[in-house]
C-alpha cells in the first residue's frame, strides 16, 4: 500500500539525491571489460516487454552471450509495470558490459497494480533511479574508448505540435492521449495539471543541469 504523499519540495530533493547518488558512483572513463577486444555500442528504444513477443525478444538476446563486451544505451520505454521494468533491466546489465538507460514515459506510468507501489510517477521515478544505481546501469555521461555518451532528459509538450488539430478522433489519437493520463505527477509540482505543459518539460530538462555539473565538477581529478 502507498504512503501519503511527500511534498513536492521534498519529492524534488528525494529526485536529485537518488539521481546525484547514482551519477556520482559511476566512473567518468568505463573500461571494457575484455581491453583490446571489439567494443561495439547500440542503442534500442521502446522494446515494452510487456509485451509476449518483446519479452521472448529479451530472453533470446540474454542467451546469446556475445555482448559482455558491448554498450547498450536504452532510450526509454521498457515497460510499464515495475517489476517487469526491474526484471528487463538486471537481464540488460547482465548481458551487456555497461548499459545507459534514459526512462520513458511508460517507465513512468501509474495504473492499475502500479497504484499499490506508487502514489505518482515522481516516486516512480526515484525508485527506478535507486534501481539502475543498484545495478550499474548509467544514468549520466561518460566516456567509452573514444565515444562520449550522455543521457539526455526530456519530457514531450505542446509546443512540440505545430499542426492544426483535426476533429476526427481516430483509435491512434486515444492511445496517444494516454501517454497523458497514465503518468501521474503530484498536484502541487508546476505545470502538473496541464498535459504537455512546458514548464513538466522544464522540469526535466533542468535534471541535465545536474548531470553537468556533476561531470564539470569531477572531470579535471578524473
Amino acid at each position: 500500500v502507498t504512503s501519503p504523499e511527500l511534498p513536492w519540495p521534498e519529492l524534488e530533493q528525494q529526485v536529485h539525491a537518488a539521481l546525484g547518488s547514482a551519477i556520482e558512483r559511476e566512473p567518468l572513463r568505463q573500461a571494457p571489460r575484455f581491453p583490446g577486444q571489439e567494443q561495439r555500442v547500440f542503442a534500442v528504444t521502446d522494446i515494452h516487454v510487456d509485451k509476449d513477443a518483446n519479452a521472448e525478444w529479451l530472453r533470446q538476446l540474454s542467451r546469446r552471450g556475445d555482448f559482455i563486451n558491448d554498450v547498450l544505451i536504452v532510450c526509454g520505454d521498457v515497460a510499464d509495470e515495475i517489476t517487469v521494468l526491474s526484471d528487463a533491466l538486471e537481464i540488460l546489465a547482465s548481458t551487456f558490459g555497461t548499459v545507459f538507460f534514459m526512462p520513458g514515459n511508460h517507465d513512468l506510468w501509474v495504473r492499475g497494480r502500479e497504484r499499490l507501489h506508487f502514489s505518482n510517477s515522481i516516486e516512480k521515478l526515484i525508485h527506478v533511479l535507486q534501481l539502475c544505481e543498484s545495478l550499474g546501469i548509467k544514468l549520466g555521461p561518460a566516456q567509452v574508448g573514444d565515444v562520449w555518451i550522455s543521457p539526455v532528459w526530456s519530457w514531450h509538450h505542446s509546443s512540440f505540435d505545430k499542426e492544426p488539430d483535426l476533429d476526427l478522433k481516430t483509435a491512434a489519437y486515444t492511445r496517444y492521449i494516454k501517454d497523458y493520463t497514465a503518468c501521474k505527477f503530484p498536484p502541487d509540482m508546476p505545470g502538473s495539471k496541464e498535459p504537455g505543459s512546458v514548464e513538466l518539460a522544464g522540469w526535466f530538462d533542468e535534471l541535465n543541469s545536474l548531470s553537468l555539473s556533476r561531470l564539470s565538477d569531477r572531470q579535471p581529478h578524473e
